[in-house]
């Protein structure tokens, strides 16, 4: 068994303009049960304050600072800079709960073999806060439960949602060599993408416990809804074009895309942006996309609605 010293955690903090919660990240990461072996922040441009405001922790955290080019890069930069032999991801905003290191840690002592673990969040605002874990998919968050100690369909789970709360990951420093860095084009579900890419070249293992509890406010990326929804199209669209996929996870990537596309025209019909619904709705259309009849006439019916309400916008560019 791995030696629960031998376990050194460099925790990589990317921030961009928030001093005002940035603290409560931090101290959620200096106050562990079992003290990590360093804070990597990564000042990502911020023009709030954030430079005066790290100057109040001096050596007990490490700062570096680059112009602003996206939190891939943030990340990248401490990747590259991190002394231990794990990397735990703690985004500005959230928090980990006291035991989080001591309680993934003590799981890679009984599970030596993993490269990779994780575990749930909850979500809280400052009306509440909640004590169940954010459940994406029940019969994919059953699956983690029951194969918590070795997780062999990972990738294939992966393709029905992303279930890897950010904040909760913790990977061996090594698994960089063999995956490379994030990708620095996308400000949003770059994460989403890591952990694809990962999954097929890593053991990975589900810790069973609320780890992280993620802050909901007005400027973060669970509230761009549009972002997300194309970053993981773009993801997604990547992997469709990769060979030696067997058919059956062609068939969950094709689906999961069809479903991400159909509910981002959706939600941008609602949003009155009509010609970029109906292009989606179109490619769908056109598209060699499965579903029931029921679900392709909903697409034809919600595309003459975004062509109606279109009024002068040009649909076909």
């Amino acid at each position: 068994m791995e030696n629960i010293n031998d376990i050194r955690v460099s925790v990589v903090v990317p921030t961009f303009n928030r001093a005002h919660y940035l603290p409560e990240a931090l101290q959620s990461a200096l106050e562990q049960t079992l003290p990590v072996f360093e804070i990597i922040v990564v000042d990502d441009g911020s023009t709030d304050g954030t430079a005066g405001l790290m100057k109040s922790y001096g050596d007990k955290i490490r700062y570096l600072v680059q112009k602003n080019q996206g939190p891939s890069a943030a990340r990248n930069h401490a990747l590259r800079e991190a002394r231990g032999n794990w990397i735990a991801f703690l985004d500005s905003d959230d928090l980990w709960v006291p035991e989080k290191n001591l309680v993934q840690t003590e799981f890679i002592r009984r599970h030596p073999a993993l490269d990779f673990v994780f575990g749930d969040l909850a979500n809280f605002d400052e009306r509440r806060c909640d004590q169940t874990p954010e459940i994406l998919d029940r019969a994919v968050h059953q699956y983690l439960q029951a194969n918590a100690a070795d997780l062999k369909d990972f990738f294939r789970q992966l393709l029905f949602c992303n279930p890897v709360p950010t904040s909760s990951a913790l990977f061996r420093a090594d698994c960089i060599r063999r995956i490379g860095f994030l990708d620095e084009t996308m400000r949003y579900c770059e994460d989403y993408d890591y952990w694809l890419r990962l999954a097929p070249q890593a053991r990975a293992g589900f810790v069973d416990h609320i780890l992280v509890r993620r802050r909901v406010h007005e400027t973060n990326a669970i509230k761009a809804y549009v972002a997300i929804c194309e970053g993981t199209l773009k993801t997604l669209k990547r992997w469709r074009q990769k060979e030696g996929l067997s058919a059956d996870v062609r068939r969950i990537i094709l689906r999961r895309i069809a479903s991400v596309q159909y509910n981002l025209s959706s939600h941008l019909l609602k949003c009155g942006r009509f010609g970029e619904a109906y292009l989606g709705l179109a490619e769908l259309q056109a598209g060699d996309f499965q579903g029931s009849i029921l679900w392709r006439t909903k697409i034809r019916i919600k595309m003459l609605l975004a062509r109606a309400m279109g009024g002068k916008i040009d649909l076909s560019a």
